[in-house]
């Protein structure tokens, strides 16, 4: 996919950069044993950010009024995609940024 405007190395740093700038950044990577097999990452937004503006339509109030995660990116390497990996990178991320899972 690196041969994708979208998807191409400096372009991929540009959009990195701007969403580490963003408050309340989380990342992950997935391994497979010592090997990286892919990585997500998102943020914390609150009502009125951009992010809802995208929106095919319009997200119902009660549900953009409290701050949530956004996953920005997901990418799984090519030998581990349709292994489940992708999902289990996801999961994973979605527990660590769970403010239910935060120790007392």
């Amino acid at each position: 996919m690196l041969h994708l405007p979208h998807y191409a190395v400096t372009t991929s740093a540009e959009r990195l950069d701007r969403h580490g700038g963003e408050p309340g950044l989380e990342a992950v990577v997935g391994y497979d044993g010592d090997e990286p097999i892919g990585y997500a990452y998102g943020n914390t937004i609150r009502s009125g950010d951009r992010w809802w503006t995208r929106m095919s339509k319009p997200m119902a109030p009660d549900l953009t009024a409290h701050p949530v995660f956004a996953l920005k990116e997901l990418g799984v390497r090519t030998p581990w995609r349709g292994t489940g990996a992708a999902r289990r990178v996801h999961e994973w991320g979605l527990r660590a940024t769970d403010p239910r899972n935060e120790s007392p």
